[in-house]
Protein backbone atom coordinates (compact mmCIF):
# COMPACT_ATOMS: atom_id res chain seq x y z
CA UNK A 1 0.00 0.00 0.00
CA UNK A 2 2.56 2.34 0.71
CA UNK A 3 4.60 2.14 -2.39
CA UNK A 4 1.59 2.69 -4.33
CA UNK A 5 0.91 6.07 -2.44
CA UNK A 6 4.72 6.61 -3.32
CA UNK A 7 4.11 6.07 -6.54
CA UNK A 8 1.00 8.56 -6.74
CA UNK A 9 3.09 10.78 -5.37
CA UNK A 10 5.94 10.63 -7.83
CA UNK A 11 3.46 10.80 -11.04
CA UNK A 12 1.37 13.79 -9.73
CA UNK A 13 4.80 15.51 -9.22
CA UNK A 14 5.59 14.68 -12.81
CA UNK A 15 2.07 16.00 -14.36
CA UNK A 16 1.55 19.20 -12.03
CA UNK A 17 4.63 20.61 -12.62
CA UNK A 18 4.55 24.69 -12.42
CA UNK A 19 5.94 26.73 -15.59
CA UNK A 20 9.45 28.37 -14.91
CA UNK A 21 9.28 31.69 -15.81
CA UNK A 22 11.63 34.56 -15.96
CA UNK A 23 12.08 37.82 -18.19
CA UNK A 24 15.26 39.19 -18.97
CA UNK A 25 15.57 42.61 -20.79
CA UNK A 26 11.43 42.82 -20.74
CA UNK A 27 11.15 39.62 -22.57
CA UNK A 28 8.99 36.84 -20.68
CA UNK A 29 10.56 33.12 -20.83
CA UNK A 30 8.08 30.19 -19.52
CA UNK A 31 10.44 27.08 -20.05
CA UNK A 32 12.89 28.91 -21.70
CA UNK A 33 11.27 29.66 -24.26
CA UNK A 34 9.97 33.21 -25.75
CA UNK A 35 6.72 33.81 -24.64
CA UNK A 36 6.30 38.09 -24.51
CA UNK A 37 7.47 41.26 -24.24
CA UNK A 38 6.11 42.98 -21.24
CA UNK A 39 6.83 46.37 -19.76
CA UNK A 40 5.31 47.97 -16.79
CA UNK A 41 4.29 51.36 -17.61
CA UNK A 42 2.96 52.65 -14.36
CA UNK A 43 3.16 51.53 -10.64
CA UNK A 44 0.09 48.96 -11.43
CA UNK A 45 0.08 48.76 -15.44
CA UNK A 46 2.03 46.20 -17.95
CA UNK A 47 2.16 46.77 -21.53
CA UNK A 48 2.35 43.15 -23.19
CA UNK A 49 3.63 43.05 -27.09
CA UNK A 50 4.14 40.18 -29.43
CA UNK A 51 8.04 39.34 -29.83
CA UNK A 52 7.68 38.81 -33.14
CA UNK A 53 6.19 41.96 -34.68
CA UNK A 54 6.09 44.17 -31.69
CA UNK A 55 2.57 44.47 -32.05
CA UNK A 56 0.91 46.28 -28.88
CA UNK A 57 -1.56 42.51 -27.55
CA UNK A 58 -2.77 43.30 -24.02
CA UNK A 59 -2.51 45.99 -21.21
CA UNK A 60 -2.81 44.65 -17.81
CA UNK A 61 -4.22 47.26 -14.96
CA UNK A 62 -4.32 45.95 -11.50
CA UNK A 63 -7.17 47.72 -9.31
CA UNK A 64 -6.62 46.98 -5.40
CA UNK A 65 -9.79 47.34 -4.26
CA UNK A 66 -9.65 46.42 -0.05
CA UNK A 67 -11.58 44.06 1.14
CA UNK A 68 -13.29 44.82 4.85
CA UNK A 69 -14.19 41.13 5.29
CA UNK A 70 -9.99 39.80 5.08
CA UNK A 71 -9.30 43.33 5.87
CA UNK A 72 -6.59 43.04 3.10
CA UNK A 73 -6.02 44.58 -0.43
CA UNK A 74 -6.64 42.04 -3.36
CA UNK A 75 -4.61 42.69 -6.40
CA UNK A 76 -6.63 41.91 -9.34
CA UNK A 77 -6.37 42.48 -13.17
CA UNK A 78 -8.20 44.28 -15.77
CA UNK A 79 -7.34 42.76 -19.12
CA UNK A 80 -7.17 45.44 -22.07
CA UNK A 81 -7.45 43.97 -25.41
CA UNK A 82 -6.35 46.23 -27.42
CA UNK A 83 -7.07 45.04 -30.79
CA UNK A 84 -10.43 44.78 -30.31
CA UNK A 85 -10.53 47.79 -27.68
CA UNK A 86 -12.24 45.26 -24.66
CA UNK A 87 -11.71 45.28 -21.20
CA UNK A 88 -12.59 42.80 -19.01
CA UNK A 89 -12.44 42.02 -15.38
CA UNK A 90 -11.15 39.29 -13.80
CA UNK A 91 -11.35 38.19 -9.90
CA UNK A 92 -8.05 36.23 -10.14
CA UNK A 93 -5.87 37.03 -6.75
CA UNK A 94 -2.22 38.60 -6.11
CA UNK A 95 -0.77 40.00 -9.56
CA UNK A 96 1.74 42.08 -7.19
CA UNK A 97 4.95 41.96 -10.23
CA UNK A 98 5.73 40.86 -13.96
CA UNK A 99 6.31 37.33 -13.67
CA UNK A 100 2.61 37.12 -11.63
CA UNK A 101 1.01 38.99 -15.14
CA UNK A 102 2.54 36.32 -17.05
CA UNK A 103 1.63 33.69 -15.20
CA UNK A 104 -1.71 35.19 -15.43
CA UNK A 105 -2.00 35.28 -19.34
CA UNK A 106 -0.44 31.73 -19.80
CA UNK A 107 -2.17 30.03 -17.32
CA UNK A 108 -5.58 31.33 -19.36
CA UNK A 109 -4.12 30.62 -22.64
CA UNK A 110 -4.66 34.01 -23.47
CA UNK A 111 -1.22 34.26 -25.63
CA UNK A 112 -0.70 31.15 -27.66
CA UNK A 113 3.00 29.65 -27.30
CA UNK A 114 4.13 31.38 -30.93
CA UNK A 115 3.01 34.57 -29.50
CA UNK A 116 -0.41 35.45 -30.49
CA UNK A 117 -3.56 36.22 -29.06
CA UNK A 118 -6.41 32.81 -28.68
CA UNK A 119 -9.34 34.75 -29.18
CA UNK A 120 -11.34 31.60 -28.85
CA UNK A 121 -10.23 31.80 -24.84
CA UNK A 122 -10.57 35.55 -24.61
CA UNK A 123 -13.85 35.37 -26.18
CA UNK A 124 -15.59 32.91 -23.41
CA UNK A 125 -14.87 36.28 -20.69
CA UNK A 126 -16.73 38.90 -22.81
CA UNK A 127 -19.98 39.77 -22.56
CA UNK A 128 -22.03 41.59 -24.80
Amino acid sequence: MKKIIILLFVLLNHFVEAQNIKIENDIAYVDGIEYVNIKKSKKNKYKISSIQSQEKLFVIKIITPYNVFTKRKHFLPQLRWIEKKKTIGFEVDDIKNSIDAVKFLYQFKFITKEGKVNEIELQKYIYS
